[in-house]
C-alpha cells in the first residue's frame, strides 16, 4: 500500500542562538503553490547531527531529476472533499488529496481522499491527530497514532491469458484498506539551510512513520494459479505483497506498493518561516539513516528547459547586484511586463517593460530572486535568477 498521508510543514523564523517557534500563520492556506524538485542521487549528503547549537547545511549542489507542483486548495474542490467537512485546506498530490484542519492551537491531519492504485477512496483518520501543537520549536517531540479502515467498491471483471495455464477470470468486487500508523517527530536541530535558490533560517525534525498495513480483496469467484502461488477463494482474502506481485504479472495496476506488512519510513525535514510547506525533505534508509533522495524547494526557472528559451540571448547584468539591473539582448521594440519574484513566490516588483535600460533593485532585501519577462499576451518569454547583495 502506498504511503497515504503526507506530513504537512510548519514554519518559523530563527534568530541566531534563539529557538524557532511555529504558529498557525506559517502553514499553507488555500491558493498557495509550492514548487519542489527531487534529486535521486544524494549519497554522502551531509545532514548533520541533532544539536542545540546552530549549524549550516550546504545543499547548494542538489540537482533536479524531477519537478513537482504542490497545490493547496479549498477542501470542497479536492477529491473526496465532501468526506472531510472539518478541513480548512487540502494538499493535492497527483490524483489524491490530504486534508488538514489548521487552527490557532495546532495543525491536524484528517485523512486522505481521491485515488489509490487507480481506484477512488476516502480514508478519514480515526482519530485525526495534531501534527503540531502551536507554538512548537527546537526540542518539541510529537508521538501519535492514527488509523483508517475503509472498504471501496472496485468492480473489476476481466479475463487474462496466463501462459501454460489458459484464460483466468478475475472478478474483484471490493478492496478493504486497513492501516495502523504511528508518527514520531523530533525537532532536533536548527541553523541555515543553503539551497540552489537561496539561504533559509531553518528548523529540522526527524520524521519516522511506522505503518502496519493490510489489504483485503473480495472476489466473486476463486482465482487459482498454482504456478504463480495464487490460490484465492470466493469472498474476502488477505492480499500479501507476494500475491500482489504475482497478480501484477498478469493484471498490472490492480495492486500497487505495499499491501500487507509493516513498513518504516524515515526522513529529515526542514521548515522555514513563511515557507508554506517543508523546504527540504531528505528520505532516509530506515536501516542505517543514510540519505536516499532529497526533495527541496525550487522554482520553475531551474527546470532543464528554461522559460528563457523564447528569448535565448537575454542576460541580466550585473548579477549579483546592489542598486540596479539591466536586461541585455532584448529585441528592439519588445513590449511586455517585467516581474521580480522572491523565493516564496511573492511578486516584489512589477512594471511595464518597453526596453528601459535600468531597473532599480535598491529597495529589495538581500537574497535570491527571479526576474521574469512576459510579452503583451501574458506568455513568459524569459526567466532567470538574480542575487541582491548590499
Amino acid at each position: 500500500m502506498k504511503k497515504l498521508f503526507l506530513i504537512p510543514a510548519m514554519f518559523t523564523a530563527f534568530a541566531v542562538q534563539a529557538q524557532i517557534t511555529l504558529n498557525q500563520s506559517d502553514f499553507a492556506v488555500a491558493g498557495d503553490t509550492v514548487y519542489m524538485a527531487t534529486d535521486n542521487s544524494v549519497t554522502g549528503l551531509a545532514v548533520g547531527n541533532a544539536s542545540a547549537t546552530a549549524q549550516t547545511w550546504n545543499f547548494t549542489s542538489l540537482t533536479i531529476d524531477a519537478f513537482d507542483t504542490l497545490l493547496f486548495v479549498n477542501p470542497a474542490a479536492a477529491p473526496g472533499g465532501a468526506d472531510f467537512p472539518n478541513a480548512n485546506v487540502a494538499l493535492i498530490t497527483g490524483s489524491a488529496a490530504t486534508f488538514f484542519n489548521n487552527t490557532a492551537s495546532g495543525a491536524a491531519v484528517l485523512g486522505n481522499g481521491g485515488g489509490f492504485g487507480g481506484f477512488a477512496f476516502s480514508a478519514p483518520y480515526n482519530p485525526p491527530f495534531n501534527l503540531l501543537t502551536y507554538p512548537t520549536g527546537l526540542g518539541t517531540t510529537i508521538n501519535q497514532n492514527y488509523s483508517f479502515d475503509v472498504t471501496e467498491y472496485i468492480g473489476i471483471d476481466t479475463t487474462v491469458n496466463v501462459p501454460l495455464v489458459g484464460n483466468i477470470t478475475i472478478q474483484l468486487d471490493s478492496l478493504r484498506l486497513k492501516r495502523l500508523g504511528q508518527v514520531d517527530i523530533d525537532f532536533d536541530a536548527f541553523g541555515t539551510m543553503q539551497l540552489p535558490i537561496g539561504n533559509y533560517p531553518a528548523l529540522r525534525c526527524l520524521n519516522t512513520q511506522t505503518n502496519n498495513d493490510t489489504t483485503f480483496a473480495y472476489l466473486l469467484q476463486p482465482v487459482s494459479i498454482p504456478v504463480l502461488g495464487i490460490n484465492l477463494v470466493a469472498g474476502w482474502n488477505v492480499i500479501t505483497n507476494d500475491i500482489a506481485a504475482s497478480i501484477s504479472i498478469i493484471a498490472p495496476g490492480i495492486f500497487l506498493g505495499n499491501t500487507t506488512g509493516i513498513v518504516v519510513e524515515k526522513s529529515y525535514d526542514w521548515f522555514a518561516n513563511n515557507g508554506d510547506y517543508r523546504i527540504v525533505s531528505v528520505v532516509l534508509d530506515p536501516a542505517n539513516n543514510n540519505p536516499q533522495r532529497a526533495e527541496f524547494k525550487s522554482d520553475p526557472i531551474f527546470l532543464s528547459t528554461p522559460a528563457s528559451a523564447l528569448l535565448p540571448n537575454v542576460n541580466v547584468y550585473p548579477n549579483p547586484s546592489s542598486e540596479w539591473i539591466s536586461l541585455q539582448g532584448v529585441p528592439e521594440g519588445f513590449a511586455g511586463t517585467l516581474h521580480i519574484v522572491d523565493m516564496n513566490g511573492k511578486t516584489v516588483y512589477q512594471t511595464v517593460y518597453n526596453g528601459q535600460s535600468l531597473i532599480s533593485v535598491s529597495a529589495l532585501a538581500n537574497g535570491m530572486y527571479s526576474v521574469r519577462l512576459a510579452n503583451t499576451a501574458g506568455q513568459l518569454v524569459y526567466a532567470d535568477k538574480i542575487q541582491v547583495v548590499k
